[in-house]
């Protein structure tokens, strides 16, 4: 049957990305972005073509999976579905919860050997390379694997604009060189890190 994209919207600061598709006369409210942001919104989860409550074991599970999926993956997100018999108010951009988490997808992007080589290059000649980046924290931290910047068992994480935010200016600039892996700062914050 017949189906369109009734809505889109995509939310820069949740990274969450709505469509709300008509299909067989229901409304479908399909939600697709970071693992994190995607878990809090569901309720219920899909499991062997059943729906079932998600609890919050099941939830700290499955943000786990996600994480291990985007230290080997350029980019994971996470995907929940909801259907109406009609229209939702605030149609598309309304922060929908009561989401039946469906799954993850992972893409891979190889790559520029050109990336890696300078990498390379930078380390044999001493000098310590950041990764300043707009992605999502696990991605920013796959990425910045991919290219050797930070190894697995660093066990590091790409500081976010709220980890920054919480932490004290004078105790980060003498720790700074245990940060690699900088993810979706403001400009103000990029700048403050290259001064530093």
């Amino acid at each position: 049957k017949d189906s369109f994209v009734v809505y889109h919207h995509f939310d820069v600061t949740t990274g969450i990305s709505n469509a709300v598709i008509l299909k067989d006369q229901r409304y479908h409210i399909v939600s697709r972005g970071p693992i994190n942001a995607i878990l809090a919104r569901c309720s219920h989860r899909e499991l062997g073509g059943e729906t079932v409550f998600m609890n919050e074991t099941d939830r700290l599970r499955l943000r786990d999976l996600g994480k291990t999926m985007a230290f080997s993956s350029d980019l994971v997100i996470g995907i929940a579905t909801r259907v109406e018999k009609e229209l939702p108010e605030g149609g598309v951009d309304k922060d929908y919860g009561d989401l039946i988490f469906k799954g993850f997808v992972g893409l891979y992007t190889p790559i520029r050997v050109e990336a890696a080589k300078a990498v390379n290059l930078c380390a044999k000649a001493d000098i310590d390379v950041l990764l300043i980046t707009d992605e999502f924290p696990e991605t920013a931290f796959g990425l910045a694997k991919s290219v050797s910047i930070v190894r697995q068992e660093d066990c590091q994480r790409a500081i976010s604009e709220r980890d920054y935010l919480k932490i004290d200016k004078g105790l980060f600039v003498s720790d700074l060189h245990h940060y690699k892996v900088f993810s979706r700062l403001s400009s103000h914050q990029k700048q403050e890190i290259i001064r530093y």
